[in-house]
């Protein structure tokens, strides 16, 4: 999946970022798995096949939604890209949860029940028709709450500020709002003439705005995702990986 020479010939502005993405698109087919195998044998505790299912997942959703920005972007449909980044801060607040979650317990600062509490909340959560026959809560943390630990991965002030703003202002263009509506229309400086463009083109604002925001997700996914599997891999029994 690679940005059409279309867009490239319409954004040269934007060369060093849209080569980023493409790059970033890249380094998730490294990380690309094509089989997750649970052993024969049922380990001691769950907690290394959860966590290896929970992250093979988010890798691959998180995979999907970056193909969705460049095709959206050849396609010219803004609002789409804005949803795929905003959904992609989702993912890595998700593995960031994750990764957090874990310090926490092999350092001893919670027990094994509220780990396996948080595990079934990352693993199986979901917020649509919940059987009732589930004996655990498996009520989806919201995700202004992952979004949080997103912020907290790097333990800079600086650092959570910026990730906040960043989904603050992806929501702004996903939700009902005035920036959302805005695409595709210009309105004269005297604000008597608004013009609706009937094309569907990216504005290299929106363009140039989704990808530097979106830049700071994947880092932090990276980061997060890389440093879940070794501490994993030390202390759990793992299903085993085909790529």
């Amino acid at each position: 999946m690679r940005f059409s020479d279309e867009l490239r010939k319409r954004h040269p502005a934007l060369a060093t970022q849209l080569d980023e993405l493409e790059g970033f698109l890249a380094q998730y087919d490294s990380r690309f798995k094509r089989r997750l195998t649970s052993q024969l044998h049922r380990p001691r505790r769950l907690l290394g096949h959860r966590c290896a299912h929970l992250l093979l997942t988010s890798l691959s959703r998180a995979r999907f939604l970056t193909a969705t920005v460049v095709h959206c972007a050849n396609g010219g449909l803004a609002p789409g890209m804005y949803l795929a980044v905003r959904a992609h801060w989702e993912m890595t607040g998700l593995v960031s949860h994750l990764l957090i979650t874990l310090r926490k317990f092999y350092a001893g600062e919670i027990t094994e029940a509220e780990l396996d509490s948080t595990m079934a909340k990352l693993a199986l959560g979901r917020r649509w028709e919940i059987p009732s026959t589930v004996q655990e809560d498996i009520k989806a943390i919201n995700a202004i709450t992952l979004i949080g630990s997103a912020g907290k991965l790097l333990d800079n002030q600086d650092a959570e500020e910026l990730v906040k703003d960043c989904y603050d202002f992806l929501c702004e263009h996903c939700h009902p709002n005035l920036f959302a509506r805005l695409t595709g229309v210009t309105i004269s400086e005297d604000l008597r003439v608004v013009d609706f463009d009937p094309r569907f083109v990216i504005d290299e604002s929106d363009l140039g705005s989704c990808l530097s925001r979106g830049a700071f997700s994947h880092v932090l996914f990276f980061l997060a995702y890389d440093q879940c599997f070794p501490v994993l891999n030390e202390h759990e029994e793992m299903p085993t990986l085909e790529e």
